[in-house]
């Protein structure tokens, strides 16, 4: 009955990126009303239009503060990725020796940031540590892993 209240306001703020998860939020928030609602206090529909959209709203100053403060990219990975991209491909074996020359949280960040995208701010949730020890986790990582192609460079 409620859906087309959702949406509109979804409509309406412009939300088309991550789409699913901003409608549960809108759920959440007309679920809240109908918890909250005093019957003395006016229409149902009203407080419901004001709860869902107060929900969106903080839902997404949220994110926007999430993005602001962890770009994609800083400029030394992007400085990075240039070097990478420009040098010469490593062979499959490399990768994985290199790899396995990483400690088990080195490998942790590896996978879960630069395979599957992860934030480092969620890496440190699932793995119950400070965001401050993921990015020495990545600072480690990325010195052995340039420590281990500079070697194969010189041996080539």
């Amino acid at each position: 009955m409620f859906d087309p209240l959702i949406k509109s306001q979804l409509k309406k703020l412009c939300i088309y990126k991550d789409y699913d998860e901003f409608y549960q939020v809108g759920v959440i928030g007309l679920w809240e009303a109908y918890k909250k609602y005093d019957p003395t206090q006016g229409e149902f529909s009203t407080y419901a239009y004001t709860m869902v959209r107060g929900h969106l709203l903080t839902h997404l100053k949220k994110v926007i503060l999430r993005q602001e403060r962890e770009p994609l990219f800083t400029e030394s990975d992007r400085i990075q990725e240039i070097q990478v991209e420009s040098a010469p491909m490593i062979e499959e074996t490399s990768l994985l020796e290199a790899y396995n020359t990483l400690s088990n949280r080195e490998k942790i960040y590896v996978k879960r940031y630069m395979i599957e995208g992860y934030s480092m701010k969620e890496i440190a949730d699932e793995c119950g540590v400070s965001y401050q020890t993921v990015k020495d986790w990545a600072k480690r990582a990325k010195t052995k892993l340039r420590v281990f192609y500079e070697k194969q460079q010189s041996n080539s």
